[in-house]
């Protein structure tokens, strides 16, 4: 009975616990993602490696956020060779070749260029319309 009685107690002290603490991020991940994309557009000049690695990990969140899938820390070909989630099943090739070409600019050596800086804002510019193509209607109301 005492070993009842404790379990009792610990349940209540942890929905306590719960009651109490912030509610989840209220914000949509389509939302999140668009402010993610936009922040490392903006960095593509002061910074432009930071804002290909802020770009590359947005797209990786915002998979996570809307499918589950911890896909933060896999590579492009981990991630290639998974099956895709249904959430995103018929996008899931666009994405993965999307996030293959941020993830290549990535690398020192790859951004000196205006070129390749232009070849940044236009695979983020993809990001952002890639997030918004994939928001289900029901999400925009």
């Amino acid at each position: 009975t005492l070993l009842g009685l404790g379990a009792l107690r610990f349940a209540a002290r942890r929905r306590a616990t719960r009651d109490d603490a912030p509610p989840e991020d209220t914000v949509p991940a389509w939302t999140r993602a668009e402010q993610e994309l936009l922040a490392a557009l903006a960095r593509v000049e002061s910074d432009p490696h930071a804002a290909a690695d802020d770009a590359a990990l947005c797209l990786r969140r915002y998979v996570r956020r809307r499918t589950g899938r911890a896909v933060e820390s896999a590579t492009t070909e981990e991630i290639a060779a998974q099956r895709p989630p249904g959430r995103l099943r018929s996008r899931w090739p666009e994405w993965v070749a999307l996030l293959r070409r941020l993830d290549a600019l990535r690398f020192p050596g790859h951004l000196e260029s205006e070129e390749s800086r232009q070849a940044l804002r236009e695979s983020i510019e993809e990001a952002r319309a890639f997030v918004e193509r994939s928001v289900p209607p029901r999400e925009l109301r």
